[in-house]
């Protein structure tokens, strides 16, 4: 009787291994998903480190996150002003993949005035 319930708890354990690590791996690609908010967080964090080492970057925001391809594709601004060129807003489009995965897909595009971009409720000021 002990031969038989040991090999019955074998064949148990090895269906429950296999059924976990079936599980594992088809959860791993679920969680690699980019979600909007993860995606608008780093997009504004982006937004502020350019923004804080550049002398005339006055404001900084991000917006319109949208999904594409295996990505979130968003948009960071930053609202520069200084004597030579007066007021100017930058825009560059980025592709998120993961937290370590940006994918620039433009330059840094620059716009004469603060008319383009977020409402002003939106646009955040950097402290220096």
């Amino acid at each position: 009787m002990r031969n038989i319930s040991s090999v019955a708890m074998r064949r148990l354990t090895i269906v429950v291994v296999v059924a976990g690590a079936l599980t594992l791996t088809a959860a791993l690609p679920a969680q690699g998903a980019v979600t909007r908010q993860q995606a608008r967080g780093w997009t504004l964090s982006y937004a502020k480190r350019n923004c804080a080492t550049n002398r005339s970057c006055r404001k900084y925001a991000e917006n319109a996150c949208i999904h594409k391809d295996d990505g979130q594709r968003c948009l960071a601004w930053n609202y520069n002003s200084n004597k030579r060129k007066g007021k100017y807003v930058c825009k560059r489009v980025i592709l998120w993949h993961g937290l370590l995965q940006p994918e620039f897909l433009t330059k840094w595009n620059c716009y004469e005035g603060w008319a383009l971009g977020p409402p002003r409720a939106f646009r955040f000021a950097i402290t220096r």
